[in-house]
């Protein structure tokens, strides 16, 4: 440890300690010391100190220098150096590897344990939705079982009392048995004593995967065994570890929406359904293995397809699909992973037209509303060709066109014209009676110079406040007052428009995207948008300069005068958008007058200005702005700070402006009175206070 710590002394310190005649060093030992000091750079020292196992290779790196600089030393003295240095060096490397093997039975005690799975276990529990009668995903498992392999696993249990042991032999024969008489596409591993996916010493007694190799990227589902379930501590023992199991599969494998799970005994079984978002957990309830219920269950799973009930979704390409008797073919991934949601997307060719091919087990929301905005002839959302339900897949949907991301390198007027559109959309959509809830960058795209917007899956198409007001969507495009729990608006999608302009144009550098947690991002995000300087420098200064002065009066909208308007009128962000899309297609065209005649009359062809609205788009736009300027802020639910963890923002800095109607022809929104505004510094919120705050 001594010679440890010396690594960071500098050479004065060095020749002090050696000096001191009761450490009895010689010079030759100094000249060592010294030698190997002065051969180690700032990043050798860093890799000395970094772990234990690390600290054996950066001593041998000194040593090697040491060994060097022995050699220069006179031939007398030599042999006495080199011994004392070999002798050293044996006693440090048998005290490291000391040290290391502490530490790794400090890492296995931190690991999981009998008692933390316990807890675990009881946690989930207490926290799980029971469904005896397997309402929802557990409803939909095959439910054609034959009558035979029914009675074939009734005769099988209940298994003799005994240990643990047995039971899982018993069982793992039964698993192969059921998977030769059920042609299963899964393979049944056991991983109770194999130490398969061990991280790092948590295991489950029986994986199912899709190969033939245990590997966490072909991992389907997992099952624990007991002697008896009911012991309820071995019982909530088995859930915790089940749950480790889970948790560690949705890291390996993100994409993934949920997994299929269950615990067995000698006598019974439960299956359980965990979710990844949201995150919740459902099971099946105890059942009777010896009975029809247990038993039909238990081949119920067998018989499921992994991408349909086990949301495991295999890395090859969806099979043909015929639409209209007319094949799409030329699948191409377009989302490398799903999202936890559970939606992969495809770019298909279906007579000579590029379609979008979309699966998912919660579609049919996004089908309806597509379907009711098709009748309603809104422009600018996607239309459904089909609906396609294959055997052992999940039912996809065929839409059309198919977008493209944009990114800060797109001609600037054509962003603005994106946004525009999208906003239109937004407002005919508000007019409907549908919020679309998750506007972000993901979901607007341009096709043929316009806006689209896409992913309808979590649109709602009722003016049901209790469903309006859950959180829904990514949570760093989120208005703020949706991420405060209130309903979500027309105001609310135009402020994530917003928030999405921004990541288009500084090219992913959203306030807060570097958060380590979403509440930690809101609260970044929060105080980056309400204080001029800090948005001028972590914002608009990121941003494309032709779209910067969009940027910033889109964000006075929402964020000016150190206040948080919830209630912004439609008619102000259709008009900030109006004029600075005019003012960048005459820079656009400028430009191209200089630099030579635009036959398309202006970039990618696009249509000039006076196409850009109707008559009845900025009607249908204006009534629902109306719309808006009756609601109820009053109402609102008394909410004394803003609590996230880490921040704590009193609302009496973060206000609300006032939202009532100033009469015909006024402005949907006042300015901050004058006493407000000094208010509003007393308590402390000011440019220099805000920016203090957030570092």
């Amino acid at each position: 440890l001594y010679r440890l710590s010396m690594a960071t002394w500098t050479r004065q310190q060095v020749a002090e300690r050696v000096e001191d005649p009761a450490l009895g060093f010689t010079e030759v030992q100094q000249g060592l010391l010294e030698a190997e000091l002065d051969g180690m750079t700032p990043d050798d020292k860093a890799f000395y100190l970094e772990g234990p196992d690390e600290r054996v290779k950066g001593k041998l790196q000194g040593l090697l220098r040491a060994a060097a600089a022995a050699a220069a030393l006179p031939p007398a003295a030599q042999p006495g150096a080199w011994g004392r240095q070999e002798s050293g060096a044996a006693t440090e490397l048998t005290k490291l590897e000391a040290q290391v093997q502490q530490l790794n039975q400090k890492l296995n005690a931190l690991s999981l344990t009998v008692t933390s799975a316990r807890n675990v276990g009881k946690n989930v529990l207490g926290l799980r939705r029971l469904r005896p009668r397997m309402e929802g995903l557990l409803a939909e498992l095959p439910s054609d079982v034959p009558q035979e392999l029914v009675d074939f696993v009734k005769a099988k249990f209940p298994v003799p009392q005994g240990k643990e042991t047995p039971v899982q032999a018993a069982l793992f024969t039964l698993f192969n048995k059921l998977k030769e008489r059920t042609r299963s596409t899964m393979f049944v591993h056991d991983t109770s004593v194999s130490n398969y996916l061990t991280n790092p010493t948590a295991k489950v007694d029986f994986t199912f995967t899709y190969g033939t190799q245990v590997l966490w990227s072909s991992v389907v589902g997992f099952a624990e065994v007991k002697p008896e379930l009911s012991d309820t501590s071995r019982y909530e023992e088995a859930v915790g570890q089940l749950m480790d199991r889970v948790q560690q599969l949705f890291q390996q494998q993100p994409e993934r929406s949920h997994v299929l799970g269950a615990v067995i005994g000698r006598d019974a079984l439960e299956v359980f359904h965990f979710q990844q978002s949201p995150n919740q957990t459902t099971s099946s309830g105890k059942l009777d293995l010896s009975a029809a219920d247990g038993a039909t269950m238990l081949l119920r799973m067998f018989y499921s397809s992994p991408e349909r009930h086990y949301g495991f979704t295999p890395t090859a390409l969806p099979s043909p699909l015929l639409v209209g008797g007319e094949p799409v073919a030329d699948f191409k991934l377009l989302r490398p992973q799903r999202s936890p949601r559970g939606a992969a997307v495809y770019s298909c060719s279906l007579r000579g037209q590029t379609v979008v091919v979309k699966y998912g087990m919660d579609i049919e929301q996004e089908v309806a509303v597509l379907r009711q905005l098709e009748q309603l002839e809104l422009p600018h959302v996607p239309r459904v060709l089909a609906v396609v339900t294959q055997p052992g897949q999940q039912p996809c949907m065929v839409i059309t066109p198919l977008g493209r991301h944009l990114s800060a390198a797109d001609p600037p007027d054509l962003i603005a014209q994106v946004v525009l559109d999208v906003a239109v959309t937004l407002c005919d959509l508000s007019e409907r009676g549908i919020q679309h809830r998750d506007v972000s960058g993901g979901n607007v795209v341009e096709h043929d110079g316009r806006g689209w917007l896409i992913d309808f899956q979590v649109a709602s198409c009722t003016p049901d406040e209790a469903r309006r007001t859950v959180m829904t969507g990514t949570p760093l495009f989120a208005a703020v007052s949706v991420a405060w729990g209130e309903p979500n608006t027309l105001s609310s999608d135009l402020e994530s428009l917003l928030y999405t302009l921004i990541h288009i144009a500084s090219d992913g550098k959203l306030p807060g995207y570097r958060a380590p947690t979403v509440d930690q991002a809101c609260a970044r995000k929060l105080f980056v948008m309400l204080s001029p300087a800090l948005f001028k420098a972590k914002v608009v200064e990121r941003c494309t300069p032709e779209l910067q002065p969009l940027v910033q009066a889109l964000r006075d909208l929402f964020f000016g005068d150190y206040c948080y308007s919830a209630r912004v009128c439609p008619d102000d962000f259709l008009h900030v958008c109006h004029q600075e899309l005019a003012r960048l297609q005459q820079a656009a065209a400028a430009a191209a007058a200089q630099g030579g005649s635009n036959s398309s009359g202006g970039p990618r062809g696009r249509p000039p200005l006076a196409a850009a609205l109707s008559a009845a788009q900025v009607s249908s736009a204006r009534s629902a702005a109306s719309a808006q300027r009756s609601c109820n802020v009053s109402a609102w639910p008394a909410r004394s700070q803003l609590a996230l963890p880490g921040w704590a923002v009193p609302l009496a800095q973060v206000s609300r402006r006032s939202m009532a109607p100033q009469g015909q022809g006024a402005p949907y929104r006042k300015p901050l009175p004058a006493h407000a505004a000094t208010r509003h510094r007393a308590a402390g919120l000011t440019p220099g206070s805000v920016v203090r705050g957030f570092v």
